[in-house]
């Protein structure tokens, strides 16, 4: 029931961002005109953190996070989870995994010490980081943890635990196959902690009875079987991530592995809005040019 409610809750408070995007579709350049004159500059003591990105190529930079960047995704992500809730109903009965990076710390411009987001659902806000709490198995366990090895471990425990999982959200598809090899290596090793409910470090979890059956699957790579209630899995599936996600798909030929749109922390340009890539027209201000490949 409380995963119900939790998927209720946070379907409902995307509703009203969803109705703008919709109406916003049949007139993009109005939509565009909205954002351009809702869009402030950014200022230092709006600053929250700086958080660290490559991009796809380049060194490390640090993007400075205000509280309008963050509504301007929420304002882009909130009618992509609509569309998942309304194409996969039986979301609304499933708990969610979004990919977990280790906290890292990084330093502003004026040397004082900034920590990026310690998960990647912050994003979503506080409020819908209370919402969501029930449906995020692993993000309280591995907030903190840097240690790789460690984070691994904790993060396949949790998502095994999770016997309702519906959702892994995650930037590239290596990443989550990164975890099922993890989990098939150490099939033995994660099915006892699972049976005695004793994951090491102090951790004590409710036994899972059915432990020893998702030893053997994940040693068989089964992995439909051990996720059974799986409906969609989002990464990138574009240039270099097109033959892992491809592996995603015939890893779970009845999931959806959808297709993230083009964003960046920096911002959003497009998202995923039933099966098309939309601009994302009510977040972002958007100024896209036509490439001639035989003369640039």
């Amino acid at each position: 029931m409380k995963v119900f409610l939790s998927n209720l809750l946070w379907f409902a408070s995307t509703l009203p961002d969803t109705i703008r995007f919709a109406l916003a579709l049949r007139n993009p350049t109005h939509a565009q005109a909205v954002v351009a004159r809702r869009r402030r500059p950014t200022r230092e003591e709006d600053v929250i953190l700086y958080e660290p990105t490559s991009g796809s190529t380049g060194a490390n930079k640090l993007i400075p996070y205000t509280e309008q960047l963050r509504r301007e995704f929420m304002r882009a992500v909130n009618p992509w989870m609509a569309s998942l809730y309304l194409r996969h109903p039986g979301l609304f009965l499933c708990t969610h995994y979004w990919a977990i990076s280790p906290t890292t710390e990084v330093h502003g411009a004026d040397g004082d010490a900034r920590c990026g987001f310690a998960e990647d659902r912050e994003y979503l806000g506080s409020l819908r980081c209370r919402i969501t709490r029930t449906l995020f198995p692993v993000s309280d366990i591995v907030r903190g943890v840097r240690a790789p090895a460690r984070h691994l471990r904790l993060t396949a425990l949790g998502l095994l635990a999770s016997r309702r999982l519906g959702i892994v959200s995650a930037w590239h598809p290596s990443f989550f196959i990164r975890i099922l090899e993890y989990m098939t290596e150490h099939a033995a090793e994660l099915a006892h902690a699972l049976a005695t409910g004793d994951w090491g470090e102090g951790l004590r979890k409710t036994p899972i009875r059915e432990g020893a059956q998702l030893g053997e699957r994940l040693a068989a790579r089964n992995y439909a079987a051990v996720s059974p209630h799986l409906k969609v899995i989002s990464c990138w599936d574009a240039a270099f991530a097109n033959a892992d996600a491809d592996r995603l798909r015939q890893m779970f030929p009845c999931v959806e592995v959808e297709g993230k749109g083009l964003l960046a922390t920096e911002g959003v340009v497009t998202i995923p809005w039933f099966g098309k890539r939309v601009a994302a027209l009510t977040s972002h201000t958007l100024a896209l040019e036509t490439v001639d490949p035989e003369t640039s």
